[in-house]
């Protein structure tokens, strides 16, 4: 929360070229992003997982979603940062061009 406070004030305050200005708001999506990741991949599911077991409640569909949700987390981070950086994406799509 820091940080994405940190580089929102400093774009709102500094004079940068508009190229510059462009990626700091994509550092700002891509942070704001990987913080929100393990919240819904992680904590969310275990939330699913954790009440029902202390309120003696039988939730078996919501608990085999949230078994789910939580293989996704590690995935989740590795395209979260290879679809919002562009050289990254640029990279990836020309050597999947390539291979075919």
């Amino acid at each position: 929360i820091y940080w994405a406070w940190s580089i929102d004030r400093t774009i709102k305050r500094v004079v940068y070229s508009a190229n510059l200005r462009r990626k700091h708001m994509k550092a700002l999506q891509i942070l704001i992003c990987q913080t929100l990741n393990p919240f819904i991949f992680f904590y969310c599911p275990f939330i699913i997982i954790f009440i029902p077991s202390i309120l003696n409640l039988d939730w078996h569909v919501p608990e085999k979603i949230a078994d789910i949700m939580i293989h996704f987390f590690p995935i989740n981070n590795a395209i979260i940062i290879l679809s919002m950086t562009d050289e990254y994406r640029s990279t990836l799509l020309k050597r999947l061009e390539r291979k075919s």
